[in-house]
């Protein structure tokens, strides 16, 4: 009976009971996490920012020293004296470059290559535009041995003056001159059968230049030669080919061509 009296006491009842281990990891779990945020919230606390005031120093001292050597620059140029300004702006001056424009080169001339169709054959040649077309008479009488007086230029059905110029004539780079060659006339014909025969004297000085027809006697080519010459009067003689002339010869029996020498002696 009084061992069940004891244990239906109340201090049998209030007695504690054993913890069970779970409940033991439970609490150290809570206990580390509470420590770690402990260690964040210390660890993110800002940084305590520096103070600007070295930065602030050197900055204002810096710009006291560049306005005490601007200060002293300024006070130095105040102190220099007119003359010494002047030679400074004078050496300014000369120190100056200038550029001086060369005289311009007169442009070359430019050429127009002309085309001269003659015959079966285009002549091409080079002519200033300025330049008269007597140059393209002269040419084409040269290359077709005839004279100048004979030669024509035509463009189509115009007859061209030896005055005009391609530029007057408007003329292009395709554009074609036509070249005839006149017939001679009679005039012509016999002016061409003039001979021109030289006479020359003992001295270099006594040579004549005689135009003489060829059915002319050659007694007309003596006395001319004798009065050019102030010779009248005299007896002089005159040889051709090592042959002593009477006069009564005529320049066509002897052979005589243009250009021929006959000698006087006297």
């Amino acid at each position: 009976e009084t061992d069940m009296a004891d244990s239906s006491s109340p201090h049998a009842e209030e007695a504690p009971c054993p913890e069970s281990p779970w409940k033991k990891k439970l609490r150290s779990k809570d206990a580390e996490e509470k420590t770690k945020e402990v260690f964040l919230v210390q660890d993110t606390s800002p940084l305590p920012s520096p103070l600007p005031r070295t930065k602030s120093r050197k900055h204002t001292r810096a710009l006291q020293k560049l306005r005490e050597v601007s200060k002293r620059l300024q006070d130095l140029r105040s102190c220099l004296s007119p003359k010494q300004r002047q030679d400074q702006d004078h050496q300014h001056q000369e120190d100056e470059v200038v550029l001086v424009e060369g005289p311009t080169l007169p442009e070359s001339p430019r050429l127009f290559p002309m085309k001269i169709r003659c015959r079966a054959d285009v002549v091409r040649l080079p002519v200033r535009m300025s330049e008269p077309l007597q140059r393209v008479v002269d040419h084409m009488a040269t290359r077709l041995g005839v004279s100048p007086s004979r030669i024509l230029l035509l463009f189509g059905e115009t007859e061209l003056s030896p005055t005009a110029t391609p530029r007057t004539l408007k003329l292009g780079v395709a554009d074609i001159i036509d070249c005839v060659v006149l017939a001679s006339s009679p005039e012509t014909s016999q002016m061409s059968q003039v001979l021109q025969l030289r006479v020359q004297g003992k001295e270099k000085h006594q040579t004549l230049e005689v135009a003489l027809s060829p059915d002319s006697p050659l007694k007309n080519l003596m006395s001319r030669y004798e009065e050019a010459m102030g010779l009248s009067g005299h007896k002089l003689s005159f040889f051709f080919d090592g042959t002593k002339l009477s006069g009564k010869e005529l320049p066509a029996d002897l052979g005589m061509e243009s250009g021929d020498l006959i000698e006087v002696w006297g």
